[in-house]
């Protein structure tokens, strides 16, 4: 430790902070619209959002952005009674509105 304690301020380790994620409007349009449908979903199951499908999840689908069954169920995290239960809802709320003129 005394060692530790000794060494200058310039030769202490470093720790790399990772980059922001760039603002994504889209994206965080797609979060919300996951958590709204999410939210709904669970006030129906009587369960807590997070226990029906946690944030981080959500925001993977919307990273992913699946437009079918198949790539909905091929999200790491998403378990198999979730896309039975609430996979349709999921994907759409996953979709994009189409651009307002």
């Amino acid at each position: 430790m005394k060692r530790g304690v000794d060494l200058p301020e310039a030769e202490l380790p470093r720790l790399e902070r990772p980059a922001r994620r760039a603002h994504d409007p889209v994206y965080e349009a797609r979060v919300e619209r996951l958590k709204a449908a999410r939210n709904q979903l669970a006030a129906a199951f009587d369960l807590a959002p997070g226990v029906l499908c946690p944030n981080g999840t959500l925001e993977t689908i919307a990273r992913v952005h699946p437009r079918t069954r198949k790539e909905l169920a091929a999200i790491p995290g998403l378990k198999r009674w979730q896309l039975r239960e609430i996979g349709e809802a999921l994907l759409s709320a996953a979709t994009d509105p189409p651009p307002s003129s």
